[in-house]
């Protein structure tokens, strides 16, 4: 007759701890036999409790296996763990064969701690002395986008390991992880970036880490929400809407402090969005992209913030000050201001060339250009006009900026800075935004009273007129379906543009007095 040691973790009340899900790892250290095992997992709340769960498996000699449970809908629950003995002694057996359980907080996906298991049979055994057990955990939020920085930790009874190369892998098709493997520092932790390459649709997806440490396999498992696709970003009333551009649908609205948000712009690295505000709040929000909620405020020393751009060389935010005539620098990575230096009246848009790390502010008869990398003002130039708004093409390094008064545009030439051209004889309002299509080297820019100009970016020349909504105002180009979205500030909607065609091919609907969009390709 073949026995079984059988382990238990006893009732767990989840009442009060709120777990997402638990994770069970059985690791067999016998160099030669492998284990089959069962793990269960009973729900506590029935009388007589329930089975909720099972799965049969086996663990290879030296090595370990990973099983996750989802909590969340259980008060209370219990996980046994039977590991068949063949043929072995009940001592051999239950001293090579580890099971460990950890508990996981259902809000951030977090570690929150580790359940012993205690042997139910047979009774001799109850006071067995466990060997040390390597820990790999994996610590995973509950979505990310296609673009994301994971971390986690290597750990032998609670100290961390160093130096340990941690191999990542996915159910999921598509999926990679860079640096792969990756190695611990000298905390025990290690960090790598997933992404997923175009899935349109949210998808669940098992992530699995694996270390050799101290001469055996250890791994984990850790389920998450991938989501990729175009978002955008539109900002309207007291609310930022949240788009989905696949399905041209508004699927969340983000309350903001202020209805007069007019400079936005979208952190991807940090999935943070920035929203400013042009009178009555002295502040920046900033909304967590992946939960669609309010993470921080900036507090600024103006109430007149008219542009926002963020530097993914550096990971700096730039913001202006239209009363101050001053921009100001935030770190995102280190959460901290920098620095703030005038570059002139009146400032509005800025862009950042991320080839060549220099930052463009528009003003009142003045362009300034900083150096990225040291925030030092490199040069500046004077044509006349109140300067709106900046777009940088950086496939063949040109910059456009708006004039209201005189209308005009300004093409400046990215590695000179110098003025290569002047495109007079259009309509521009002070709302105008400017946005360039890389793929087809287009530049697209807001006319009043519902137009927009098309400028060829090899030949500096107007190529053509779109008729779009009223008074159309914030423009974003998806550089991914092509696709050019413009905010129809007067009619509360937003525009589809197809950029290889020049074609609308859609609108959306639902907004209130939008006015600016961000867009996010996590794609």
């Amino acid at each position: 007759m073949n026995l079984s040691i059988l382990f238990t973790s006893g009732p767990i009340d989840n009442t009060n701890l709120n777990l997402n899900s638990v994770e069970i790892r059985i690791r067999n250290v016998d160099p030669t036999n492998s284990a089959n095992v069962n793990v269960r997992l009973f729900n506590e709340n029935s009388s007589p409790e329930s089975l909720n769960q099972s799965i049969s498996l086996t663990v290879n000699a030296n090595s370990t296996e990973s099983v996750l449970y989802s909590v969340a809908s259980l008060s209370s629950f219990l996980i046994e763990v039977e590991v068949d003995l063949e043929n072995r002694s009940n001592i051999t057996a239950i001293t090579s064969v580890q099971p460990t359980v950890t508990l996981f907080d259902i809000i951030s996906n977090q570690f929150v701690q580790f359940v012993r298991l205690f042997v139910s049979s047979p009774e001799l055994s109850q006071d067995v002395n466990y060997p040390v057990t390597p820990q790999v955990n994996l610590f995973l939020p509950e979505k990310i986008n296609c673009k994301y920085k994971i971390s986690g930790d290597v750990t032998i009874n609670q100290v961390p390991q160093s130096g340990i190369d941690v191999s990542l892998t996915s159910d999921v098709a598509g999926v990679s992880f860079s640096p792969n493997p990756t190695t611990t520092d000298l905390n025990g932790e290690y960090v790598t970036t997933v992404t997923a390459v175009d899935p349109t649709v949210t998808q669940d997806a098992a992530i699995f880490a694996t270390a050799q440490v101290s001469g055996s396999n250890s791994s984990t498992i850790g389920i998450t929400e991938v989501v990729c696709g175009i978002l955008l970003y539109v900002t309207g009333g007291t609310v930022v809407s949240v788009v989905d551009g696949t399905t041209r649908s508004i699927i969340d609205t983000i309350t903001v402090f202020n209805a007069d948000s007019v400079a936005i712009a979208n952190s991807n690295e940090f999935n943070q969005l920035y929203v400013g505000y042009a009178g009555g709040t002295s502040e920046v929000t900033v909304i967590d992209t992946l939960t669609n909620s309010i993470s921080t405020t900036l507090n600024i020393e103006d109430d007149d913030t008219r542009g926002i751009a963020v530097n993914t060389n550096t990971n700096q935010v730039y913001i202006s000050f239209d009363n101050l005539g001053e921009i100001t620098i935030f770190d995102e990575e280190q959460n901290v201001f920098i620095t703030t230096f005038s570059v002139g009246t009146l400032p509005r848009g800025i862009a950042v060339n991320e080839t060549t790390n220099k930052v463009y502010v528009a003003s009142n008869n003045n362009i300034t250009v900083i150096d990225g990398q040291t925030n030092a003002i490199t040069n500046t130039l004077t044509p006349s006009g109140l300067l709106t708004n900046i777009a940088v093409s950086e496939n063949i390094n040109k910059v456009y900026v708006t004039s209201d008064g005189p209308d005009r545009v300004y093409i400046l030439d990215g590695v000179t800075d110098n003025i290569l051209e002047t495109i007079t004889g259009i309509n521009i309002s002070a709302t105008s935004g400017v946005a360039v299509s890389e793929n087809t080297n287009q530049v697209y820019f807001a006319s009043d009273p519902n137009n927009i100009g098309v400028i060829d970016a090899i030949s500096n020349v107007i190529t053509d007129t779109i008729s779009v909504g009223s008074s159309p105002a914030g423009i974003a180009v998806s550089e991914t379906t092509d696709q050019v979205f413009v905010v129809n500030s007067g009619e509360n909607t937003v525009s589809i543009i197809d950029a290889t065609t020049n074609m609308i091919v859609g609108t959306i609907s639902g907004f209130l007095d939008p006015f600016v969009l961000a867009i996010s390709e996590s794609c």
